[in-house]
């Protein structure tokens, strides 16, 4: 279950991760996101803890177009239309970049300047 806040937590780390990009871009990032909130337990409300100072900041601010946009590419997968380009992808990091942790997932598409990673399957494990 999502909540208006959030709505607005995820979308804003949407906009902040895809500033400036297309909404392909947009859409793997915030099915990514979504992915990887399924993997966390859920406070009483059914809400996935965010930092509270984060969010009131984020309620108070003027509403950017780079925001807005992000907003409604969020809101469109969250609405189920569109395909999860990410093949079930959880994290994401930038072609410039070597997180500790890809090396323990598979990579299952490259978006964008990103690379979005999924656990590895089971059986399939890497030595």
């Amino acid at each position: 279950m999502i909540c208006g806040r959030d709505l607005i937590v995820l979308g804003a780390a949407v906009a902040h991760f895809g500033r400036g990009l297309d909404n392909d871009v947009l859409t793997a990032i915030s099915w990514a996101l979504l992915n990887r909130r399924t993997q966390y337990t859920p406070d009483a409300d059914g809400s996935v803890p965010v930092a509270e100072s984060w969010a009131a900041t984020l309620l108070s601010d003027p509403l950017e177009q780079e925001t807005a946009k992000a907003l409604a590419a969020f809101t469109r997968v969250l609405a189920g239309g569109v395909a999860d380009p990410t093949d079930g992808a959880c994290r994401f990091h930038c072609h410039d970049e070597t997180p500790k942790w890809a090396d323990k997932m598979d990579i299952r598409a490259i978006v964008g300047p990103y690379l979005f990673y999924a656990p590895i399957s089971k059986g399939l494990e890497k030595s």
